[in-house]
């Protein structure tokens, strides 16, 4: 008795229903994998948090850059978003220390003028103290590869109570004489407060007397 063999078109049936499956599932995992990543993010700034809790406790004041943080971070991989695919991290270029760096996915707050601080503090009593800005829309690489450019939109917020949430921290377009550009506002990734308080936009001499407009 002959044994009949799968006929050409049998297979590519076959071939293209597996293809099918797989172009429906693929955005599935690709979403679930993308909310594994963000729990062990939050995972991480609650630890961030408690770094940030016990110095606070030992100086009696907020550490002005990250890097004072780091004799309270355990595990220095509590550092490092799973999104983060930054050699030196996402946050590296904002976490000097003055005499080096610091390898982090987070952008922390304290690294502005005192009087920065006053004007945040008095607008938002609960701001934000770290982002991770890895979770938003990532757009075209930039020429520098800043991640506060390369994504845009969703940040995940660290407030100054220990508590986290989603943030929506947009693109902030300005014009002025000599100028034009676009730059992710400090003030957008640390509160929802808005507008930008004018006191806060002549600290950046490209945004004094500047058109403002957000980008997206």
């Amino acid at each position: 008795m002959s044994q009949r063999g799968f006929a050409l078109i049998e297979l590519l049936l076959v071939v293209a229903i597996i293809a099918l499956l797989v172009a429906l599932l693929l955005p599935v995992f690709q979403q679930a994998r993308k909310k594994s990543y963000e729990s062990v993010c939050t995972s991480n700034l609650r630890q961030f948090y408690v770094a940030f809790s016990l110095y606070r406790e030992d100086y009696g004041d907020t550490a002005r850059f990250q890097a004072m943080l780091l004799p309270y971070v355990r595990d220095k991989r509590v550092l490092r978003c799973p999104m983060d695919h930054y050699k030196h991290g996402a946050g590296w270029w904002g976490s000097d220390k003055g005499d080096k760096w610091i390898e982090t996915s987070y952008f922390y707050y304290r690294p502005f003028t005192d009087r920065y601080l006053q004007w945040i503090q008095q607008a938002d009593a609960n701001h934000g103290i770290a982002v991770c800005v890895l979770h938003g829309k990532r757009r075209v690489e930039q020429a520098l590869g800043a991640a506060e450019f390369n994504y845009v939109g969703k940040v995940i917020r660290l407030r100054i109570d220990g508590s986290l949430s989603p943030a929506y921290a947009p693109l902030l377009c300005f014009k002025n004489k000599a100028e034009q550009g676009e730059m992710r506002h400090p003030w957008y990734m640390y509160t929802d407060m808005r507008p930008i308080p004018q006191e806060v936009l002549q600290l950046d001499p490209a945004l004094r007397d500047a058109v403002l407009k957000e980008c997206e």
